[in-house]
């Protein structure tokens, strides 16, 4: 005859803990009976501790068992009475002759079990609340967890803390109001360890997978930045841009990145600039100061005051994504036409001259000099050349004595 284990069979409350009789087990003796225990690990019933065996023929051990509702204490009864001791790591608590009903305290043998999870109202902090207290001096490192949101957009843990049933985590970025967030953590093993949640018994916690947060974050993420207008002066070399919303970088001088910056001018032409981070001057306006170089290749593209350049382009500020180091990274903030005013650009005044007749007896010549043309540049430039656009029908034209076709 088999041992009929599960015919009695208790519960306690939670369900977390499991206690069968076996009233035919005859592992000590024919018919002694048995009671085992087990505890639910979060995805199987694993054996609590040894099991509880009769000692003596006939004892049918097992032939009832009752679990209290918290699982601390477990009443066992045998038809038979073999007035013997038994063997168990349980603590027998109380003995009654003619049958027999024995009661055993069970030990703390279940992990902690999670029973809320929520926000914090500024969206940086996730508290989840066990059901009972937690060992402050070991627990699971920030690897073991997954924070993420609907959008499976995860979240850096940054630092744990526990205190009593509390474990609460500081995370960035912010969760936002609204978002639907979900967490999971995997125990690291399988058996208990210090690298785990545990209660102050040492038992872990069991692994849990995708616990919807509560979220009660009233945080709402700042608009992105975006640019007005630039202006550009020639004479300091400093570009000054108007925006919204400009965010700021902990730190000095890194708020803004110019290398995302192009300049477009004269010809159509663009250029990169090159020069350093700077600071933000305040929520709507930044100023970069152009190194050597910026300066000189920027000038080539602004080279007339107002919006455009002399060939007619129209100015324009281009800035790339990231422009701005603390604006949200999963934000495109490219802001791609933007109007740039030159100022202080030196003016081309363009030069003056005047004609000259010259005239001269057959089979002479003349060697023209600059006082010949009435040259004068109000810049102060000299001449650079004379472009001949047409040779007399008579006569020769030579240049350091080599004919001019």
């Amino acid at each position: 005859m088999g041992e009929r284990i599960g015919e009695t069979v208790s519960l306690s409350d939670d369900g977390n803990i499991l206690a069968l009789g076996g009233q035919n087990n005859a592992k000590e003796d024919w018919y002694a009976g048995a009671v085992h225990i087990y505890k639910w690990d979060g995805s199987d019933w694993t054996p609590a501790g040894d099991s509880i065996y009769g000692t003596g023929f006939s004892q049918f051990l097992g032939k009832k068992v009752a679990l209290s509702g918290d699982g601390s204490a477990l009443v066992v009864s045998s038809e038979g009475n073999p007035n013997d001791e038994y063997s168990a790591d349980w603590d027998n608590v109380h003995d009654l002759e003619k049958g027999l009903v024995e009661v055993y305290s069970i030990p703390d043998i279940l992990g902690p079990s999670i029973v809320t999870a929520t926000t914090n109202t500024d969206g940086d902090k996730i508290t989840l609340t066990f059901n009972e207290t937690l060992d402050a001096n070991n627990t699971a490192t920030t690897d073991s967890y997954i924070i993420r949101n609907s959008n499976n957009e995860e979240y850096s843990i940054w630092l744990i803390s526990i205190d009593g049933p509390s474990l609460t985590f500081l995370l960035g970025p912010k969760i936002e109001q609204g978002e639907t967030i979900y967490l999971t953590y995997n125990d690291p093993s399988t058996q208990n360890d210090s690298k785990s949640i545990q209660d102050l018994n040492g038992n872990d916690a069991y692994s849990f997978t995708n616990v919807q947060v509560t979220n009660i974050s009233t945080h709402t993420p700042p608009p992105p930045p975006t640019i007005t207008s630039a202006s550009y002066d020639a004479s300091t070399g400093i570009f000054t841009v108007t925006g919204t919303d400009l965010p700021s970088k902990e730190g000095d001088a890194n708020d803004i990145d110019p290398g995302k910056f192009t300049i477009t001018g004269e010809g159509g032409n663009i250029y990169t600039l090159t020069s350093g981070d700077v600071e933000k001057s305040n929520d709507t306006e930044f100023s970069i100061t152009l190194n050597a170089s910026d300066k000189s290749q920027v000038e080539n593209l602004l080279n007339r005051n107002g919006n455009s350049s002399e060939d007619s382009t129209t100015y324009n500020l281009a800035a790339a994504d990231d422009w701005a180091a603390a604006a949200d990274s999963s934000v495109d903030i490219s802001d791609l036409t933007n109007p740039i005013t030159a100022n202080n650009v030196p003016v081309n005044t363009e030069p003056s001259g005047s004609d000259k007749t010259i005239s001269l007896l057959e089979d002479n010549g003349y060697t023209f000099s600059e006082s010949d043309f009435g040259f004068a540049d109000p810049d102060g430039d000299s001449l650079s050349g004379v472009i001949i656009t047409s040779i007399p029908a008579s006569g020769s034209l030579s240049i350091n004595e080599n004919d001019v076709a």
